[in-house]
């Protein structure tokens, strides 16, 4: 089937994601979805949503037979599948990081050998900011931090002789290849991603190209907004095209906990109120 162009949803609020965005997306993909040859993804950021929108499911009786739930890693590891080498796990990423700091701890440079010490002790650390670097594009090189550049020379020497590579540079390869690849996803949802998790920007991307219909939903910012969650946004624009907001609550708030016609004695409340007043502090008790 061919891929159609992906949908981008802002919403004002998560209570209109579900409303607005969310549920009308089960309503339409989950009648078909068990008798699809393709499997429908719901991708979110924490395994709590995704339970979250399980139990939003049963309470309205639906079910969600022919849908997978995945967060980043499970998404990542579903994807690893089809890879012509297996990916390296964190802690093989650590080993061979400290590994190389170790033999850098010998150094006659006072503050390279500082760095590999505590490259050694506490590897994760640099590891991660290595990997944030890949996925935003940048060479270690450009931060001009010597100190560090003989135990990254050296981790990124072992990486080439182990075959590894990082995992932001992982996710960009299986994007490229994604690009040109066969449909692998009848339908994609993707929500509850803001401008905290750049560092899945081309996983989610990959999601994307591999489905045959995406729907991505993003929560509008706030007051307090900042550049990153613009920039999130208007990224995910420039891949899905203006993005489409859903239409706010028309309901409009009033200051009385009761209607007009409840107050006039035209309808029944829901609830009976009872008002005790004492007269001082000791009645109250």
């Amino acid at each position: 089937m061919k891929r159609s162009r992906p949908v981008l949803l802002v919403v004002p609020s998560l209570r209109e994601a579900w409303e607005d965005a969310i549920a009308p997306w089960f309503e339409r993909v989950l009648p078909g979805a068990w008798k699809r040859a393709l499997p429908s993804l719901v991708v979110v950021p924490t395994r709590g949503q995704a339970n979250d929108l399980k139990a939003r499911l049963i309470a309205k009786g639906s079910s969600h037979l022919g849908l997978q739930f995945v967060t980043p890693s499970s998404l990542r590891a579903l994807l690893a599948r089809d890879d012509a080498t297996p990916a390296a796990e964190p802690e093989h990423l650590r080993l061979l990081l400290a590994i190389a700091a170790s033999e850098m701890e010998d150094r006659p440079n006072e503050s390279e050998a500082l760095a590999a010490k505590a490259v050694a002790r506490a590897p994760a650390l640099l590891l991660r900011a290595l990997d944030r670097l890949e996925t935003a594009g940048w060479k270690f090189q450009e931060l001009g931090l010597s100190s560090f550049a003989p135990v990254v020379h050296r981790f990124n020497e072992l990486l080439k002789k182990c075959g590894f590579v990082l995992p932001g540079e992982a996710d960009r390869r299986r994007l490229q290849q994604a690009a040109c690849g066969t449909r692998e996803f009848s339908h994609v949802l993707i929500t509850g991603f803001d401008g905290a998790h750049w560092a899945e920007w081309f996983l989610l991307r990959t999601a994307v190209e591999l489905a045959e219909n995406a729907t991505i939903v993003l929560e509008e910012p706030r007051e307090n907004f900042s550049d990153i969650d613009l920039c999130w946004i208007g990224s995910w624009e420039e891949v899905c095209g203006e993005a489409q907001r859903a239409p706010r609550a028309t309901t409009a708030l009033g200051d009385s906990l009761f209607s007009e016609m409840e107050m006039r004695g035209g309808a029944e409340t829901a609830n009976r109120f009872d008002f005790l007043i004492g007269t001082n502090f000791s009645e109250h008790r």
